[in-house]
């Protein structure tokens, strides 16, 4: 028998085919992540195939933990993010477990889980690693950084499946030195059942909380990382709108980073055109009382945020960088090009000038581009083809 993390006992691992989810995941806040293995566990046991989720201990601290504590998934807990412990850790799990496919998700988990792998395949244990990079980025192209890459993502990555979260996100890694050879872009799905669900609070008691009116306009940043999300980039925006018109709040969420960027920034106080909202399991609320969603960032991968703002009925305003290409055939999401201020202002106000009607085509067009293609459920389908491909070859 095993040990779920709850306590409870487990059956002993099965014949059937097995994938071992290896998350080096602890945040707060579960969102489109936690959504995601919890469809597709339902998509492995659906075919029947089984799931095992491997996270830090750390997890056990946070709300989301219990919800999938009391699922179906077998729970194993890691000790220690060093890489070679790691990968040990990982190998005794997916032996026990007979796992035939080991999923690593972010980079910590890549190279314990590749040494894992092939401990595994030295031992006469079939087993298939795969590279989930959910963020994507580019990086100072320094020496070191160039022969870290070369090896990593030319060479070790021939080895591994690589799954990518957009076509911009496959153009960085292959500038980076990815092989091609084995990567695939599988683009993010959110769950939209999320959504459809009553939220926590109504829009206006989500209003009342950032002291807005109810005839204000809101629009709603994700700016936890000031840098990257494009906060300043907002905010100066904002600014310009805010002297234009009286009517328009500026709600940011995000932590303590958000917050000291803030302070440094209106060191007399935030203006009063400014809101700060922190981060919520009740993300459904805070796009309920929004009438429009920014995202001003330098860096994507793929922006759960803004397909559930889709999703949600919300128009869009977005930065025209690597990431967003699947946002192209909304007609809803207006892009405007990074780091230029003034087309992102007349983005904005584009936007608060759409009549009743022309919002209505507009946010019909985001959410039937959600709706068909990026699902938790359609994430899954994608995801699980790729695994039957791999047990077939």
């Amino acid at each position: 028998m095993n040990s779920r993390a709850d306590g409870r006992r487990l059956p002993a691992a099965t014949d059937a085919p097995t994938v071992l989810q290896v998350a080096w995941f602890a945040a707060p806040h579960g969102g489109g992540f936690i959504a995601s293995l919890v469809a597709l566990g339902e998509r492995l046991a659906q075919a029947g195939w089984r799931q095992v989720l491997a996270l830090p201990r750390a997890a056990r601290e946070r709300d989301w933990f219990g919800e999938l504590a009391a699922g179906p998934a077998a729970i194993q807990l890691l000790s220690t993010p060093s890489a070679f412990a790691l990968a040990r850790e990982v190998a005794a799990i997916a032996g026990r477990e007979r796992a035939c496919i080991l999923h690593a998700h972010f980079v910590p988990s890549t190279i314990p889980v590749w040494l894992a792998s092939r401990w595994l395949r030295a031992r006469a244990r079939p087993c298939t690693a795969v590279w989930h990079l959910h963020s994507p980025h580019a990086v100072a192209p320094s020496l070191p950084r160039r022969v870290r890459d070369l090896v990593k993502y030319g060479l070790i990555a021939r080895d591994v499946h690589t799954i990518v979260v957009s076509e911009g996100g496959l153009l960085t890694m292959t500038e980076r030195g990815l092989s091609a050879h084995r990567a695939h872009v599988i683009t993010n799905g959110v769950d939209v059942s999320r959504l459809e669900r009553p939220a926590v609070r109504t829009r206006m008691a989500v209003r009342e909380a950032f002291t807005v009116a109810a005839d204000d306009r809101v629009i709603l940043l994700s700016g936890w990382h000031p840098r990257f999300k494009g906060a300043d980039l907002a905010i100066d925006a904002a600014a310009r709108v805010a002297e234009r018109r009286g009517d328009v709040r500026l709600v940011v969420i995000g932590t303590e980073a958000l917050r000291a960027y803030v302070d440094a920034r209106f060191p007399g106080g935030i203006p009063p055109w400014l809101r700060i909202a922190a981060p919520t399991d009740d993300f459904a609320g805070y796009l309920c009382a929004a009438d429009l969603f920014l995202s001003a960032s330098r860096v994507e991968g793929f922006p759960y945020a803004i397909a559930e703002a889709m999703a949600a009925g919300l128009p869009v305003v977005a930065s025209d960088i690597r990431g967003m290409e699947w946002t192209r055939a909304a007609p809803g999401v207006v892009r405007f090009p990074s780091e230029n201020v003034e087309a992102l202002t007349q983005a904005i106000e584009r936007v608060l000038a759409w009549s009743p009607p022309e919002r209505e085509t507009m946010t019909a067009a985001n959410r039937k581009l959600v709706y068909e293609n990026h699902t938790v459920g359609e994430w899954a389908s994608r995801v699980f083809a790729l695994y039957e491909g791999i047990a077939a070859s």
